[in-house]
């Protein structure tokens, strides 16, 4: 089924976006500066030459930043773009697909023996790749091709310039919490492994990625002060206790644990919340093979193995969207004061009841664990994520036969609900294994650019044009299966033939 949706997107990408342009007009709107946490008016198409390139300049100024490691004390954030109203992003992406359907068509034309195709398109495929290399410069702070993250604003009535994107994610690898004196350390340790010519130790991978669903009125500033400080502040919390952080065992998850629920707590307290404004939160930490998932909302985070050898692509956990029916959701909702309102018509959504003091009317939150959301955190919806530990090596060893070669792939994916109303997690799964682990597949960022097409298709197609929600995902591979290690005549035969050179 789901091949039949891909088709579909990509029809739907290649008129131009239709589906979104029935709801926007001719509106060329970037998405929301991430950088400034006040709600921004979008820029009309007369402004849009002007919009790029100050867009450029800035990426441009990120991307020298992070080369010369001017990144954020606890490593460089790749933030998402939007495939559509970001007119930069939109060239990129389209010129990574476009090399990538070159690429198909060269090595068709040389399979069937078609040699004057191949000798006359060199120039063209030369043309090709080096815009594909341009495209992947400009796309640097939203991904690679171990990790990505993509975005596109919604519809939600009115004039389409004045929208405003209230999803925010990010993906941060590695991830770092320890203080730059250690930092300093470990490099010269493994400056000395080097020059002894001995193996390095294999490094623990650490990564952070999220994504944060605002809504109600100036949610998007609670979304976007989320994603700013989460980090921080984790990264503050993990300092404190790094030295018993450093062996990552059962005996310190509970530590783990603990410093990801006081950072939902205390980002909810100091959220700029006042008047109204809350935002969902998914978080996953990975600290070498224990991954750590705490989310307080409806978006969602899931981990996928890929087995390339059988081509198999399973969901190993999914996080719970936390809905005000569940029974210990009502129970508590109910304990604290509020009420549960449970529509009688099948598929519709139900809600905490709140009184909103900035309409000083009864509002409806579809959620009972946020951010933000003050009004109705006196009625019982609450910060406290839902924390659950996965560990990487139960899983490989669940999923390897015995004396079998070790293929066992592992990646995360988080989305907000602008995506999972309408995909369910087999598609996006199968969409960016192969865009994460086969090598003649799409790159991560068109993959992701893929399935944020089929969502909104899918939105326009229910909503009539009439309303699309924002939509935002990241993924991050967590595990890739070692190299096989080197036999040790072969590395005595390497460092003997590096001596004669000497």
């Amino acid at each position: 089924m789901w091949s039949s949706l891909l088709s579909r997107s990509y029809e739907c990408r290649h008129i131009s976006f239709l589906f979104a342009m029935a709801t926007v007009a001719s509106s060329m709107r970037p998405m929301v500066t991430f950088a400034d946490a006040l709600p921004t008016r979008r820029s009309s198409s007369s402004s849009s030459s002007n919009g790029d390139a100050n867009a450029a300049a800035a990426r441009e100024k990120e991307r020298q930043a992070k080369s010369t490691n001017g990144c954020p004390v606890y490593g460089c954030v790749l933030l998402p773009r939007d495939i559509f109203y970001d007119k930069l992003s939109q060239r990129a992406l389209e010129s990574l697909r476009e090399a990538k359907e070159e690429e198909e068509a060269k090595q068709h034309a040389e399979g069937g023996g078609v040699s004057d195709s191949v000798s006359t398109g060199t120039t063209s495929s030369t043309t090709s790749e080096q815009a594909a290399q341009s495209a992947l410069t400009e796309m640097l702070m939203a991904g690679d091709d171990d990790m990505a993250t993509l975005t596109l604003i919604g519809y939600k009535g009115g004039d389409p310039n004045e929208q405003i994107n209230q999803d925010r994610a990010f993906v941060i690898s590695p991830y770092k919490f320890c203080d730059d004196e250690e930092d300093d350390d470990a490099d010269a340790a493994a400056a000395a492994v080097v020059a002894n010519q001995q193996q390095p130790p294999p490094q623990q991978p650490q990564r952070l990625m999220g994504v944060f669903d605002g809504h109600a009125h100036l949610g998007e500033r609670v979304s976007e002060y989320s994603v700013q400080q989460v980090p921080k502040l984790l990264a503050s919390k993990l300092n404190e206790y790094r030295a018993a952080i450093r062996d990552v065992s059962q005996d310190t998850t509970t530590i783990i644990e603990r410093c990801l629920e006081e950072t939902f707590e205390e980002i909810d307290q100091r959220a700029p919340a006042y008047p109204s404004g809350g935002c969902t939160a998914t978080v996953v930490l990975q600290l070498g093979h224990m991954v750590f998932v705490a989310n307080a909302g409806d978006s969602v985070s899931f981990l996928v193995v890929h087995k390339p050898s059988t081509n198999e692509t399973e969901v190993v956990y999914m996080t719970r969207e936390d809905k005000p029916d569940l029974p210990d959701e009502r129970e508590r909702v109910e304990r604290m004061g509020g009420r549960v309102y449970i529509p009688d018509r099948p598929g519709s959504t139900p809600r905490v009841i709140y009184f909103d003091k900035s309409t000083g009317s009864q509002s409806g939150l579809a959620m009972s664990r946020s951010i933000g959301d003050w009004d109705a955190g006196r009625v019982g919806v609450i910060p406290n994520p839902i924390v659950n530990v996965i560990d990487l090596n139960d899983i490989v060893q669940q999923y390897s036969l015995q004396h079998e070669k070790d293929d066992v792939h592992i990646f995360a994916v988080s989305a907000s609900d602008g995506m999972m109303d309408f995909l369910d997690t087999d598609t996006i799964s199968t969409v960016m294994a192969a865009a994460l682990f086969e090598d003649d597949s799409d790159h991560p960022l068109t993959a992701c650019e893929r399935l944020i097409s089929i969502a909104a298709a899918s939105w326009q197609r229910a909503k009539e044009g009439r309303y699309r929600d924002d939509i935002a995902i990241a993924v991050s591979k967590l595990r890739t299966p070692p190299a096989p290690a080197a036999s040790t005549s072969s590395n005595k035969q390497t460092t003997t033939a590096k001596q004669e050179e000497l």
